[in-house]
């Protein structure tokens, strides 16, 4: 049957002169004219909290950081919560934490079943919270809000189902600093918090209507012409990163005058295992590539579930971060070193992680060795004609969710290169 089959796909390619399927390639986004590099310690300063992940966190008034942890007990014991709060002292390596009681925001329910924050951020006194999962099955986002310094919560009524995974722009204390009279809110473009995309979209909101939704504006223009729609469906994207967009966080570094922007993805609609970080000029870019790193685990190992750089972690030259993830769903910190044109090359007795380009994947490529294959011939063959999720990594070449014979003209017009 098998033999049939590439028969047929064979007399198919006579007639479609084995031409190259359009955006089989994605480009590659270009190194940051600014950071050179990113030189993170081998071990993290910091270790606490074992058990729980997330920790996305907003620099407050009193000078601490406000955070909340998932799945888990956070800094102390008892009830195992989706959603729960608390707060950071001091600068690494010396901090410490506490739970925050709330019967008001914190929430219950594992995984995609449970609310859990991932946008978090003060402004003018108040602690604003996003939260994905607000249907309780990994879709949509919703608002929260504190004026007590997270003790009690009012919940908004309103929720955005179009975008499921949210997250705040953090410039400095309190919000000083920001360029102008908005708060910024960034989205992975689709309705479910788990599933990676391809881009990032962008939303704004007069600070003092924050939790008025008629008031937000999407993105819908371009880099050189800014544009804002109330219309969700007329956003645009202000990243497009086909390796995947996931797990976002941005934090404004004021001394470089460059947002950062974290994003981790777990290849679970068909992207790539990877952490990233991105930087750029402006909110909506253009956004370059300052680190990646593959990863080999999907699950909380390695650099965890999500990161966050904490804007009052960052050195007065700009060139120094401490970037909170949770890995091991336990909350960890790591120094990092920032090279620009304006310091001299880093000199540690920790070898440096230089951002390098990654691997550039090829159409055919199934097992990403950089290589088109028999091996990933194999791979084909082995899903022909089933319909699948996980793209190039089972043959699906086009990514339209089917392996059949457009992907075999993909691989063989792409054999041995």
């Amino acid at each position: 049957m098998r033999q049939k089959i590439l028969t047929l796909i064979l007399l198919l390619l006579l007639f479609i002169g084995h031409t190259r399927p359009a955006g089989a390639a994605a480009p590659s986004l270009p190194q940051s004219p600014v950071i050179k590099s990113i030189s993170f310690d081998a071990s993290p300063v910091i270790s606490l909290a074992q058990g729980s992940d997330i920790w996305v966190n907003t620099w407050a008034d009193d000078d601490k950081l406000y955070t909340s942890y998932g799945d888990g007990t956070g800094f102390g014991s008892g009830t195992k919560l989706s959603l729960g709060l608390a707060v950071i002292s001091g600068i690494p390596p010396t901090i410490s934490g506490a739970n925050i009681s709330s019967s008001t925001g914190q929430q219950t329910g594992d995984g995609p079943n449970g609310k859990k924050a991932s946008g978090m951020l003060m402004v003018n006194g108040v602690i604003y919270m996003l939260v994905r999962n607000a249907d309780q099955n990994g879709n949509q986002c919703q608002l929260a809000w504190s004026a007590d310094h997270a003790k009690t919560w009012t919940w908004s009524s309103w929720k955005i189902a179009e975008l499921g995974y949210c997250a705040f722009l953090n410039y400095g204390k309190n919000y000083s600093g920001a360029r102008d009279g908005y708060v910024y809110a960034f989205f992975s473009n689709g309705p479910n918090a788990y599933n990676e995309t391809s881009d990032v979209v962008l939303a704004r909101v007069p600070k003092e209507k924050i939790t008025d939704r008629a008031s937000y504006e999407f993105f819908s223009g371009s880099i050189s012409s800014p544009a804002w729609s109330a219309a969700i469906g007329s956003r645009k994207s202000v990243l497009n990163y086909p390796k995947g967009i996931n797990r976002i966080d941005v934090t404004y570094n004021a001394p470089l005058k460059r947002y950062l922007m974290t994003n981790r993805s777990r290849a679970k609609a068909g992207g790539e295992n990877q952490f990233t970080i991105f930087d750029a000029p402006e909110p909506w870019g253009p956004w370059s590539l300052v680190y990646y790193e593959l990863q080999t685990s999907t699950s909380n190992l390695q650099w965890g579930e999500s990161q966050h750089i904490p804007s009052k972690w960052i050195s007065g030259n700009g060139k120094t971060i401490y970037v909170i993830y949770a890995g091991n769903d336990t909350l960890k910190v790591k120094k990092a070193v920032l090279q620009t044109d304006g310091n001299p090359p880093i000199t540690s007795t920790v070898a440096p992680t230089v951002v390098t380009p990654p691997l550039t994947l090829k159409p055919g490529d199934a097992n990403k060795d950089g290589k088109v294959d028999g091996l990933d011939y194999v791979v084909w063959l082995n899903n022909y004609n089933k319909t699948v999720t996980a793209g190039a990594s089972v043959g699906d070449f086009d990514k339209n969710s089917k392996v059949d014979g457009l992907d075999y003209v993909i691989w063989l017009n792409n054999y041995n290169s």
